[in-house]
């Protein structure tokens, strides 16, 4: 999609990590004039890097948000409306969805009015306090769609270099032949934990393990989400190859991307019970494992971080440096991404060009109406008005999420 002249922008930003928040967030602000490049010690084509953990993610979209969450909610569901606008392309694919979790956990869901065909199910078995609810959702393949957002981000003008920074304020400087930053965006993941003029001790790893299959005949997501599992889950998203990823784990702190060969096998026993088309055969031995995966989502007590912040100049050259900081989304950076990176552009714009006015933010009151708005058999893109609320200086007070609502 080509920029229009009339709002091209000599302004550079340079965006801090190349995973999924990252990338969308450099595609967003190339589409409204920015020359943006992105810098990063892993990119998107690096499909195989346990370096960061966007080519690992199940990344089909199930909400992570709580019931009164109106923020990530949002986020939340403006990714889906982009998502969903990206089906005949071939890069996402329509996917139903059934979800076993707590009774309150099934009530609490706030995503009737935007995924079509919600309705309550039974579980499959007799298990206490365990209720299901089925919607239409969607679903993609992590490192295919990676590729896809790379390829969109180079055509847009936007530029990639392998390079990381020891600390956020070195991309002003104009160093490693990289033009000089106007604003820079951190989206560096768990790298915020050590970046220099960040250093945030509230960013942490949740170690994720899955195994992906060859299941062209499952059709069909189930997440079994109740504590029975304790820091487990199971749980089947087929994605539009023709494979299937199966989880999971939850394991906060935990730095280990080996390969927990046990862990492996449990993941493929609980979901073969749930569904036996993971065999071409029905036997259980005939599963057609094509890897075993490990990544560490990025995660932040508290909840992520996304603000403008003006950082003094370390040496005192200038009058300051601008960065937005958009970092420790956790295991929701895939269903979150369109959401943050609109966010991000909002907190972009009003630094750079305060008095440009975009319809581009939907007000935390338009998400609790539009139950009441929002067609559910043809989710669109919507029309909203700025906030300038949407992007003040908020950071949650709230838990962690929970192992019982999280999946890679």
């Amino acid at each position: 999609m080509p920029v229009p002249s009339s709002i091209t922008s000599n302004q550079h930003i340079v965006v801090l990590g190349g995973g999924v928040i990252g990338v969308t967030t450099a595609v967003t602000l190339a589409r409204q004039g920015y020359k943006v490049t992105v810098c990063a010690r892993d990119l998107p084509t690096d499909s195989e890097s346990t370096g960061f953990a966007s080519p690992w993610a199940g990344a089909n979209w199930a909400t992570f948000a709580s019931k009164y969450d109106y923020r990530l909610q949002r986020w939340e569901e403006h990714t889906f409306k982009q998502l969903w606008n990206l089906i005949p392309t071939g890069h996402v694919m329509e996917l139903p969805i059934t979800v076993y979790k707590s009774e309150q956990g099934i009530k609490d869901l706030w995503h009737k009015h935007l995924t079509p065909n919600f309705r309550r199910v039974h579980p499959p078995c007799a298990k206490p306090g365990v209720s299901g609810a089925a919607f239409t959702s969607v679903s993609l393949s992590a490192p295919d769609y990676l590729q896809h957002l790379y390829k969109t981000a180079v055509q847009l003008g936007v530029g990639f270099i392998r390079k990381s920074f020891n600390s956020i304020h070195e991309p002003f400087q104009g160093a490693h032949g990289i033009p000089t930053a106007d604003l820079v965006v951190n989206a560096t993941g768990l790298g915020a934990r050590k970046l220099d003029g960040c250093n945030d001790p509230q960013v942490m790893p949740i170690r994720g393990q899955t195994v992906v299959v060859d299941a062209p005949n499952v059709k069909e997501c189930v997440m079994a989400l109740d504590s029975s599992y304790s820091s487990e889950s199971a749980y089947i998203i087929p994605r539009p190859n023709g494979q299937a990823i199966l989880g999971g784990c939850f394991q906060v702190g935990n730095w280990d991307t080996e390969v927990d060969i046990d862990m492996g096998q449990r993941i493929l026993e609980r979901c073969f019970e749930l569904n036996k088309n993971l065999s071409p055969t029905g036997k259980f031995e005939d599963i057609k494992v094509v890897r075993h995966n490990v990544g560490l989502r990025p995660a932040r007590e508290g909840g992520a971080r996304l603000e403008f912040e003006l950082l003094e100049d370390p040496q005192g050259f200038d009058e300051g440096h601008p960065v937005v900081h958009a970092y420790g989304i956790g295991p929701a950076g895939y269903q979150c991404s369109w959401g943050m990176a609109r966010d991000v552009f909002n907190l972009v714009d009003e630094h750079l060009k305060p008095t440009r006015s975009l319809d581009m933010v939907a007000t935390t009151d338009s998400i609790k109406q539009s139950a009441n708005t929002t067609p559910r058999s043809c989710p669109v893109a919507p029309t909203t008005t700025r906030s300038r609320s949407s992007s003040q200086r908020w950071i949650p007070q709230s838990p962690i999420i929970s192992p019982q609502t999280v999946l890679i």
